[in-house]
């Protein structure tokens, strides 16, 4: 867990830092090299309080580059007490919205034709 203010590191279990109240991460965004540079602005693109979904959402943007922080993740062995944020680069949010629609509309299997078919043999 990390603070995303002051980048301290923290044990897995504290939530909030201990020098500025942040709401810990799991993951920080790289350092940038011109600390007078502005960051990417973090937008939320996805919440819930299904702990299940989180593993599945992190995997996907993993697997597309795409970097995220989030915020309210519990180590399994905890029950899952309030919502989950995950937040990206306002720059990744149409792709990792896409991604993350893609698991909310599961694929057409053709089983809708497969029972019209059934009626037209009555």
């Amino acid at each position: 867990m990390f603070c995303p203010n002051c980048r301290t590191e923290y044990v897995a279990g504290i939530l909030t830092c201990s020098d500025c109240g942040t709401a810990l991460v799991q993951v920080l965004a790289p350092a940038k090299e011109n600390p007078e540079e502005p960051q990417d602005k973090i937008v939320t693109v996805f919440q819930s309080r299904d702990q299940s979904l989180i593993p599945l959402i992190k995997s996907m943007l993993e697997e597309a580059g795409i970097e995220y922080t989030i915020q309210g993740e519990l180590p399994l062995v905890h029950l899952a007490v309030g919502w989950v944020k995950i937040g990206v680069s306002e720059n990744d949010e149409s792709q990792a919205m896409e991604l993350i629609d893609s698991i909310k509309s599961p694929p057409d299997f053709g089983l809708e034709e497969e029972n019209d078919s059934s009626d037209d043999k009555g």
